[in-house]
């Protein structure tokens, strides 16, 4: 799932729509899976089956939301990780910049007595 978004709460939204349509996309199949399998006749009990498939539709955009929140979530954990990983890398590099100076003016000093 691609987060184009600066905003955290407009991928959120957009992740819960997602989820909305992936949903309905099943519950329409599945309804059309029935309708034909009863030979094109709509069977009595088929009415309530689209109710509770309405029914579960927040509970698909909430799906959305919740799978995008932790995919952000994933993604600042990484994201922090390689600049903890960065900022180790510049500290390792100044220690060394400051240790080959050191012994730059420690060999100075040792040829100097």
């Amino acid at each position: 799932l691609v987060l184009p978004f600066h905003n955290p709460t407009t991928n959120n939204v957009r992740g819960g729509i997602i989820g909305l349509v992936v949903w309905w996309s099943i519950a329409s199949f599945g309804m059309s899976i029935i309708f034909f399998s009863s030979g094109g006749k709509h069977p009595g009990w088929l009415q309530n089956v689209q109710w509770v498939c309405v029914a579960f539709l927040p509970l698909g955009f909430l799906a959305g939301f919740i799978i995008t929140r932790l995919q952000q979530a994933s993604i600042t954990t990484t994201i922090e990780m390689l600049k903890g990983d960065w900022e180790a890398a510049k500290a390792q590099a100044a220690y060394e910049s400051i240790r080959d100076k050191w012994d730059s003016a420690s060999e100075l000093g040792a040829h100097q007595t």
